[in-house]
């Protein structure tokens, strides 16, 4: 009977084949919609085709939610995601994780391609963000002219610190000369410093009416700027390449007003907070000075300093017992040494041996004769005694 395998185990293989393949996996894929369906779950059903194909797909409810609007049948679109088997039909299909109408799908893989380029070169990267001053001496704000941004974001800095210096660059926000008329301002502020931070902002708007802040010559023009930026473009669920270089991202105009300046009036209470606090510093360190002084004062060698002049006295005069003993013990110690080493000198001195009835035989040339072996009949020899020399002969 020949090997074989079962239909989940072919159909989980070729799962694992697709899944590994980097070329099925997000991915942006231009056709035709059709049989377009939603499902109680939220989920959404549909086919992508073209003059010679179909492909199955399936959008999920959290993605569905994203769209901005229903797809149609029959409607051109761009869609993205990666391709993967649902095992128990047997089937591939494209798991949609975006859709877009075809003109605004191209920008949608511009503004991803470029967001890629600009994250591997690091111009996002956490070590590059400059700090926002706590309270800047002026604000630059980078808008329209006529803008809704510029009246909201005025409106909550004069609101929240009424002295505050704005100074604004009115520049265009969309069509092809906004990203030049930016990056030309940004520029200026940064050689000028006529700021400490600045806060770019527009309303919202569609991709298209947002892509100045998604160019390259905008992104690398905040990268570049000496002076913290705060980018505030569109609205809350609204992300531009600008978010991601600036310094920091505020959701709304609005909301970066409030992140540029601190609110004056819980300014001010703090600082009468930490003057109170600063006023009460000299009171309590005089209190903390009296006890001492009066700790002092109740000191017996402060009431009586002839006391400590005794007590010195004393330790001085046993200091002085002490020292004479270690000194009487230690030459004591050393005359028994001397005792002992003058012993051995005598006990080791020639002299005192030959008083004793010894004497030392030396040859003609005053060397000692150790053995009766080491001279010959005849020699001339020298004998020394305890009490003088002879001269003698072997015979």
């Amino acid at each position: 009977m020949p090997n074989a395998v079962s239909v989940t185990d072919i159909n989980r293989y070729i799962k694992s084949l697709i899944s590994f393949d980097m070329n099925l996996s997000h991915i942006w894929i231009r056709g035709e919609i059709s049989n377009f369906k939603v499902y109680n779950s939220g989920h959404a059903y549909f086919s992508l085709k073209d003059q010679n194909s179909v492909l199955k797909c399936v959008m999920f409810h959290g993605f569905m939610q994203n769209v901005a609007f229903m797809p149609q049948n029959g409607m051109k679109v761009l869609a993205y995601g990666s391709i993967n088997v649902y095992e128990r039909d047997g089937v591939y299909q494209l798991y949609c994780e975006k859709i877009v109408t075809q003109g605004v799908g191209d920008l949608f893989i511009a503004y991803n391609e470029l967001k890629a380029k600009l994250e591997q070169e690091g111009l996002f990267l956490e070590k590059y963000k400059k700090k926002i001053p706590y309270l800047p001496s002026s604000i630059a704000v980078v808008t329209s002219k006529s803008g809704a941004a510029r009246h909201d974001i005025y409106n909550v800095i004069k609101r929240r610190f009424p002295t505050m210096n704005i100074k604004f660059y009115h520049v265009s926000v969309q069509g092809t000369e906004a990203s030049g008329e930016i990056s030309r301002t940004l520029f200026y502020i940064s050689k000028e410093k006529t700021a400490d931070v600045i806060i770019l902002g527009r309303g919202g708007g569609s991709i298209e009416e947002l892509w100045a802040f998604n160019e390259e010559k905008t992104a690398r023009a905040i990268f570049n700027c000496d002076v913290p930026i705060i980018s505030a473009v569109g609205h809350e669920t609204d992300f531009t390449i600008s978010d991601f270089v600036a310094d920091m991202r505020a959701p709304t105009p609005s909301a970066a007003a409030e992140l540029a300046v601190p609110e004056y009036s819980k300014l001010m209470d703090s600082i009468c907070e930490k003057s109170a606090r600063i006023s009460l510093i000299p009171k309590s360190v005089l209190e903390v000075n009296k006890t001492r002084l009066e700790k002092l004062t109740e000191n017996i060698y402060i009431k009586d300093p002839l006391m400590l002049l005794r007590n010195y006295s004393d330790k001085i005069d046993q200091f002085r017992e002490g020292l004479e003993s270690e000194i009487k013990k230690r030459c004591k110690s050393n005359e028994d040494v001397l005792d002992k080493l003058e012993y051995k000198l005598k006990a080791l001195n020639p002299e005192n041996v030959l008083s004793r009835g010894y004497s030392i035989v030396f040859t003609k040339n005053r060397r000692v004769i150790r053995s009766a072996d080491s001279v010959n009949k005849g020699d001339e020899i020298r004998i020394m005694t305890g009490n003088g020399n002879f001269d003698a002969r072997v015979d």
